[in-house]
């Protein structure tokens, strides 16, 4: 892999605030390289022995892309050749090591084996409790940790209960090599993968959908399903081996034989069937002080087939580096929740967004299909790949401050359009979705103008 060695643009001077960034996925990396660049000096704290990110893909739209784009412009091209052309930009984990790479270039301390077991602030700073004793400050905390971070005591006394979605996705990625072994994957998959052709396919079942990605030496397969007892956890460990996955591909019935090959070539323990468990969404990120801010999967859980998760991850890092460089040392507790301000509704409309999505795959129309398969192909429209976050941030700040120390009215423009911001929740949503009244929002999801 190329080591990049170009400084990036739009560099800030030292500002004096230090953090601490819990959490060394994709939203505490970004987080990190962007607060650097915006005269923030990081630590950055990982639970983890070394940097082994798991999991197979994530995907990368067109606004994340634009913070590297219009800062860390020498990445462009290594990022792209990890990309797969697939009318979604997919990114391989190589990009996470592109990204710790850098952090180390720039002399960002990474602590690995940091577990953090709690949270805390006082009047002028913040901290975590590391496992091994440990206590560790700064200006504020910026937890990236995940679905179960221990943030959530300090920040809304861990209010935000999981409620289990009734369904779990098998995922898993290995060499394509070992998949076309077998013929009638070759035969499927082998042609297009020899010319250099990457592709993304779905394949849809009753109340159920598999993904096949293709591409680049790799291949990734998912089975969105029915959640099963037995093999289904809400964490990323793949320890599964393809029977299990056929088991319940062959309970739900009538895939392509081809696709079926393609589960029997899985390297055993190679599987993954993780359960999806719906979260409200969140408008308290920001502890009482505002010296502990969460991000990413830490504050807001996106399904699978959102397509957003990383997405808004990446986001959330380059938005509240910006709103810490603007509000400067002495607006620290003001800036995080500023930063929360500007994204809450945005996120929770693109959770929404994920939610729409799944029930329109789970439940095809297929005469409404035959005339428009973008039905079921439509991803995130323009509203999130058009968003440009930073400057969202720099023209909003102080708008949106005045608004939190005066109460001065402030509204959101980073909706999709005509569409109106209104609170949900997943027991609401629950039963307005088993409703057989119950239509996907055409003017949430129409977004591709």
């Amino acid at each position: 892999m190329t080591i990049i060695t170009e400084d990036p643009l739009n560099a800030a001077p030292r500002s004096g605030i230090k953090a601490l960034i819990a959490g060394a996925g994709i939203a505490g990396l970004l987080c990190a390289l962007e607060c650097h660049r915006n005269g923030i000096d990081v630590i950055l704290l990982e639970r983890q022995p070394s940097h082994s990110p798991a999991g197979d893909f994530v995907v990368i739209g067109p606004s994340a892309r634009r913070i590297i784009a219009n800062n860390w412009p020498n990445w462009l091209t290594e990022w792209d050749k990890l990309q797969w052309n697939a009318e979604i930009s997919y990114y391989k984990h190589e990009g996470e090591y592109m990204m710790i790479n850098e952090a180390k270039r720039l002399g960002i301390p990474i602590l690995f084996n940091a577990v953090v077991d709690d949270y805390f602030e006082i009047q002028h700073e913040a901290g975590v409790k590391l496992r091994n004793g440990e206590t560790l400050t700064a200006d504020l905390v910026i937890a990236t940790d995940g679905t179960h971070s221990k943030s959530g005591k300090l920040v809304h006394n861990n209010t935000v209960h999981a409620t289990p979605s009734g369904f779990s996705v098998y995922r898993t990625c290995y060499p394509a090599e070992i998949a076309l072994a077998d013929p009638l994957v070759k035969a499927r998959w082998g042609p297009g993968h020899n010319a250099g052709q990457e592709v993304f396919q779905f394949y849809l079942g009753p109340d159920s959908h598999a993904n096949v990605l293709f591409g680049k030496g790799t291949c990734c397969w998912s089975l969105f399903h029915r959640d099963t007892s037995d093999t289904s956890d809400e964490n990323w460990s793949a320890h599964l081996n393809p029977e299990d996955a056929i088991a319940e591909f062959d309970k739900i019935g009538g895939w392509d034989p081809a696709l079926m090959a393609l589960v029997r070539t899985t390297p055993r323990g190679g599987v993954n069937d993780h359960r999806m468990m719906w979260r409200d969404p969140q408008p308290v990120q920001t502890s009482p002080l505002g010296r502990v801010a969460q991000i990413g999967d830490a504050c807001h859980i996106f399904l699978p087939t959102s397509a957003n998760g990383s997405v808004q991850a990446m986001e959330d890092g380059a938005s509240l580096a910006a709103c810490l460089r603007l509000g400067g040392k002495d607006r620290i507790t003001l800036s995080t929740r500023v930063h929360a301000l500007l994204r809450f509704e945005r996120v929770s409309s693109a959770q929404l967004m994920g939610f729409m999505t799944r029930q329109t795959l789970h439940h095809a129309d297929w005469e409404v299909i035959k005339n428009d398969s973008m039905k079921v192909r439509r991803g995130p429209g323009a509203c999130i790949g058009g968003h440009d976050v930073e400057q969202y941030a720099i023209d909003n700040f102080e708008a949106a401050a005045l608004h939190i120390t005066d109460g001065t009215p402030f509204a959101n423009m980073n909706l999709p359009k005509n569409y109106t911001y209104k609170t949900w929740n997943i027991q609401t949503l629950n039963k307005e979705m088993e409703s057989p009244d119950f239509t996907v929002s055409e003017i949430l999801m129409d977004q591709a103008d």
